[in-house]
């Protein structure tokens, strides 16, 4: 009884604090393809580098609920010349994001993302794509 109470609780905080996403796209090609599906983390410490799950702005016509890309810059660095309407820093309560695929629809279409979008970190794949 106990080992079942203990994978329940263990279950309960897994789902609280892991999210399971499905990559939709190419946009992160080469290291994550279209049908591939990743493990994250939420409640994340977000770095520069590390790839992130976030709600696209309101401004992205048929986008999925959630997006996969590269965070690139953090509030108060300075902002990628490539950002679409660009300020010289990233404002606070925002991040700068791109795809490993130069052919992405990212911040340089759609500028910067809402911090409080942020849903999760990708901490690995957990299954490639068939």
């Amino acid at each position: 009884m106990r080992t079942l109470v203990a994978a329940v609780l263990v279950a309960a905080v897994a789902r609280r604090l892991l999210v399971v996403v499905t990559v939709r796209g190419n946009s992160m090609r080469p290291t994550y393809t279209d049908g591939d599906v990743l493990l994250a983390a939420r409640f994340p410490l977000l770095r520069r580098g590390r790839a992130i799950v976030f709600t696209p702005p309101t401004n992205v016509r048929d986008a999925p609920p959630y997006r996969v890309k590269r965070l690139v810059a953090l509030p108060g660095d300075p902002t990628p010349d490539w950002v679409r309407d660009r300020q010289r820093f990233v404002p606070a309560g925002h991040v700068v994001v791109r795809g490993d695929n130069l052919r992405s629809e990212d911040s340089s279409t759609y500028g910067y993302v809402e911090r409080a979008g942020v849903l999760a970190v990708v901490v690995r794949r957990l299954r490639a794509a068939p």
